[in-house]
């Protein structure tokens, strides 16, 4: 094998890699994007929910809005 197969070999095997890194960094950026999205959306439903078990019911005067 020559100088130039096995460097070309080497940087193969790197650029490999540092797909890999990309491709697991973008995974783990999708799944924070998933789970806040989530959140965002099922929060106030929550507290909907929970409110209409209390006398006072839900509205937009006693929803937490950032404190759980």
């Amino acid at each position: 094998m020559s100088a130039f197969a096995a460097h070309s070999l080497e940087a193969d095997l790197a650029l490999k890699a540092q797909a890999r890194r990309r491709k697991m960094i973008a995974g783990f950026g999708f799944f924070v994007l998933v789970v806040t999205s989530t959140i965002a959306v099922v929060y106030p439903f929550y507290w909907m929910v929970m409110a209409s078990f209390t006398p006072e019911g839900y509205s937009l005067t006693n929803a937490p809005l950032l404190l759980p």
